[in-house]
């Protein structure tokens, strides 16, 4: 996707963002270095949803990972993002699911 559209380009950072899906279980050192690539890539060219997901994607790497604050910043980010871009109702509420779990653990 690089080559075809360029580094800063929303493909990219829709494939970067699957990709850390992906690994998200098995590799989650890589998943996190794809989607802060992603994150910084959709912060420049907001699209509906888009930031807010990975952002929420984030947050659950970093809560798996035991690093409860970090994640908190991102589900906070997340629910700020998607109700900017109204994102879809279903994720909003995962990400509030979330933000309340780390703030009551």
């Amino acid at each position: 996707a690089t080559r075809l559209y360029g580094c800063d380009h929303i493909e990219v950072a829709k494939g970067l963002h699957g990709l850390a899906n992906v690994y998200s279980r098995s590799e989650p050192k890589r998943a996190e270095s794809m989607l802060r690539e992603g994150i910084r890539i959709y912060r420049l060219n907001p699209v509906s949803g888009e930031l807010g997901s990975a952002l929420f994607d984030m947050g659950t790497i970093l809560e798996d990972k035991g690093e409860f604050e970090r994640a908190k910043e991102c589900y906070v980010e997340a629910s700020e993002s998607l109700q900017l871009s109204q994102g879809t109702i279903l994720l909003q509420a995962k990400v509030h699911r979330a933000t309340a779990f780390i703030y009551y653990r």
